[in-house]
């Protein structure tokens, strides 16, 4: 993308403001990865009313069919949620694959009015939507679902690890959720997931950002602590200044950022602000088994180049 991460936005009131809620409102010391269980408790899937209506999830479903999910897991025992902007429980329920889906399904309608359900693409520093920028920018759409399915979730009896998914993933391995599982017993994360794997040269400032097709440690408090007290007001304070930042990038963004801030202007004590991140940078966690390949680009790449690129992995994000 061609905006950059500007140092100079957290100088003066802005930057005490994130400075502070960060490093006083967020206490690290205080930070722990565990969970309430080990495992992947709730899927969901993102979707809109557009791929609804053109078939995109129709094929998702189908695609999630030709799997088989566990050899030791009922997949009943799971919770499906599909997430949408607006209510398209009645035009879901049509669908013959969605109905005959191993797992129970829930809907969640995050309600989003028409000038907050917004997903524009580019890469410009152009204003090119009507009126005021939307609070949480040109991608406030995908960024306002994401945010609202982790406070719900977060708040439903039991959830734990959440696997979050959008109707282009696909899995390439049989008993996934298997592979995921042994994933979650074996480390302690808040997020794991790939960064980007493809043919695209991205921004510096997030070419190792984790992908938001990922597992997410909702049952760990520390998480949702940080979801609620710094990134979804780091979100909203710079979407006039960054409006094309989506919600996966948002941590990549504001480490960067708070290192510059720090480099540059000395108000806080360095060692600290270093040791923060270091701790912050930790819960995030680099995953094989999921390969984010999700440019238009990388579409050419073929299901033998991704088994011969990615033979470990079990889920795909490729557009």
């Amino acid at each position: 993308m061609s905006w950059q991460v500007e140092a100079e936005i957290w100088n003066g009131a802005r930057g005490e403001y994130l400075r502070t809620r960060f490093l006083e409102s967020f206490v690290f010391e205080n930070v722990s990865k565990s969970s309430k269980t080990d495992v992947i408790t709730d899927i969901a899937l993102l979707t809109t009313k557009n791929e609804v209506m053109d078939g995109r999830f129709e094929k998702f479903c189908e695609k999630l069919s030709m799997r088989s999910v566990s050899n030791s897991v009922n997949p009943a025992q799971l919770t499906f949620w599909l997430v949408t902007p607006v209510a398209l429980e009645e035009e879901i329920r049509k669908s013959v694959t969605a109905q005959n889906l191993p797992f129970p399904l829930r809907f969640f309608t995050c309600s989003l009015s028409d000038e907050e359900d917004v997903y524009i693409q580019g890469d410009t520093n152009e204003k090119i939507c009507a009126g005021a920028i939307p609070e949480f920018g040109y991608r406030s759409g995908p960024n306002l679902m994401f945010y609202m399915t982790m406070m719900h979730l977060s708040q439903q009896m039991g959830t734990s690890h959440v696997l979050l998914l959008e109707t282009d993933c696909f899995f390439v391995k049989d008993n996934w959720l298997d592979s995921l599982n042994n994933l979650c017993t074996s480390e302690s994360f808040w997020v794991a997931g790939s960064s980007y794997k493809g043919l695209v040269e991205l921004a510096s400032n997030i070419f190792c950002h984790l992908n938001g097709v990922a597992v997410y440690n909702i049952g760990n408090d520390s998480f949702v602590q940080f979801l609620r007290e710094v990134l979804i007001p780091y979100q909203r304070h710079v979407a006039q200044k960054m409006p094309w930042l989506a919600y996966d990038c948002a941590t990549e963004v504001f480490t960067k950022s708070l290192q510059a801030a720090d480099a540059k202007y000395k108000n806080l004590n360095s060692q600290r602000v270093n040791l923060q991140l270091r701790l912050l940078n930790s819960m995030f966690l680099q995953t094989n088994l999921i390969a984010n390949i999700s440019t238009s680009q990388d579409s050419v790449i073929s299901s033998t180049v991704l088994q011969n690129w990615f033979p470990k992995t079990v889920l795909v994000h490729q557009k």
